[in-house]
């Protein structure tokens, strides 16, 4: 059986910056979430801002909560 690996490392080395693939991925995912959610709003005739605001605000609450949570189970 053949296995395929590939040598990419733990980090996204792009100049000086450093990123780890396991937090780029989610930021892409919450970024086009945020997108879609914009495009959606302005499509029904909603305030552009406060759906962007509401996004933000649920991204910035799951990046903090979701490590508190894992605190406070363990």
């Amino acid at each position: 059986m053949a296995v395929v690996t590939l040598d990419t490392g733990r980090f996204l080395e792009l100049g000086p910056l450093s990123l780890p693939w396991h937090g780029l991925f989610p930021a892409i995912g919450i970024a086009v979430a945020a997108l879609l959610a914009v495009r959606y709003a302005a499509e029904r005739g909603l305030d552009r801002d406060r759906v962007l605001n509401l996004a933000l605000a649920a991204a910035s609450s799951g990046v903090v909560g979701a490590p508190a949570f894992y605190l406070l189970e363990h």
